[in-house]
């Protein structure tokens, strides 16, 4: 956070309150706020594979960055 706090983006797998108000006071010093709290690992496995299954759909066939010879 101290050396480019714009640029930091956490997400943090905790129901305790007293640890999120904690990171929410930690990053409001840096002037950040691109933090986001789950529940539980799965949510963060799901929200991944959702994005993951997203670009892999909308990439473009056969463009593989890979000159063909």
């Amino acid at each position: 956070l101290l050396c480019s706090p714009a640029n930091v983006y956490t997400i943090w797998v905790t129901t305790n309150p007293q640890l999120q108000e904690k990171v929410r006071s930690l990053c409001g010093i840096y002037e950040n706020d691109h933090y986001v709290f789950v529940s539980c690992p799965e949510v963060l496995l799901g929200a991944m594979a959702n994005a993951t299954v997203r670009e892999i759909t909308i990439r473009p066939q056969g463009d593989d960055d890979e000159d063909e010879e």
